[in-house]
């Protein structure tokens, strides 16, 4: 997945077809309004900060991941309940799907500094690696040769959107292919999954331009 200005993902979705017919009123809007910490930036703005710096800087990311990833999967679940003959199998998050939720915000993570150059080249893999290694510290441990990862990664035409709601979808209803479901979810949450992830990562480089570019494209969404 190619990810330009940090929000194609929303373009991939908009032409799909099939969303029931009922209006999701914002549903993940409503539930996480523009945060405290958009606007208190961490440190000064920088571009490859020193290895001692790497821990707090990646601490400060995790941190609001995993925060996110719950409001983002209860969005889920209240958006699913509107779809046509919904079946809620299980509406709370357990270690499976929290694992692929953060493989799939550190994958983006992952795309956004390589797209704005915080960390130089020669250092982007150690930096990367490491990023990946203290998940555990704030949530499910994931790794660049695990499952989900390899599922998401395999390849460049963005099927890997798919996989991502499908794998949410069915561990929500049950259901061994959620298409419907799949693509009523990416087209209500992706938008704004991959600017609050991106926002994220800017607001812990102490990059205030970048953060109000994706808190501006939330709110385009909004109105």
């Amino acid at each position: 997945m190619k990810l330009d200005g940090a929000c194609k993902l929303e373009e991939e979705s908009q032409g799909l077809q099939a969303s029931p017919p009922l209006d999701p009123s914002n549903l993940y809007r409503t539930r996480l309004e523009p945060k405290s910490w958009f606007s208190k930036l961490f440190g000064p703005s920088f571009r490859d900060p020193p290895g001692g710096r790497w821990p707090e800087i990646m601490g400060t990311i995790h941190s609001r991941l995993a925060e996110e990833r719950s409001v983002f999967f209860k969005a889920c679940v209240e958006l699913i309940k509107l779809t046509p003959d919904a079946r809620i199998q299980c509406d709370a998050m357990g270690p499976s799907v929290d694992a692929a939720i953060t493989v799939f915000q550190l994958m983006l993570c992952r795309e956004f500094l390589a797209a704005r150059r915080y960390i130089q080249p020669a250092n982007f893999d150690k930096f990367v690696e490491m990023f990946y290694g203290v998940s555990h510290r704030y949530g499910p441990e994931v790794s660049r040769s695990g499952h989900c990862t390899s599922r998401y990664e395999r390849d460049d035409r963005g099927n890997e959107l798919l996989l991502f709601y499908g794998d949410v979808a069915t561990y929500i209803t049950g259901k061994k292919a959620p298409l419907l479901e799949a693509m009523w979810l990416m087209e209500n949450t992706s938008k704004r999954l991959a600017c609050i992830t991106c926002a994220a990562v800017a607001s812990a480089f102490g990059d205030p331009q970048s953060v109000s570019e994706m808190v501006k494209k939330i709110q385009t969404r909004s109105e």
